[in-house]
């Protein structure tokens, strides 16, 4: 669930961007973004490497929550990342 926080961050976004939301909505925005995240192999295959190796690994993140737990889900992040 998208909350107010999410679109005060867009709002924001276009306010300093100078755009005003007849030109593009936060809404769009944000679609956008989600729908453009992509994942790179060859971190993912370091990450991999690095915990066969025995290192901790973890995930440090500035994604809102909803963003964070939907792209976990999409790309099976899981995997890679233990709970």
């Amino acid at each position: 669930q998208k909350d107010s926080s999410v679109e005060t961050f867009w709002k924001e976004v276009l306010r300093a961007g100078g755009i005003s939301e007849s030109q593009v909505t936060w809404q769009q925005l944000d679609n956008a973004l989600r729908e453009d995240f992509r994942i790179f192999p060859s971190t993912i295959s370091l990450i991999e490497q690095l915990r066969d190796r025995g290192y901790t690994i973890g995930v440090i993140s500035n994604h809102s929550t909803y963003w964070f737990n939907e792209y976990v889900e999409k790309f099976n992040l899981y995997d890679v990342f233990p709970r």
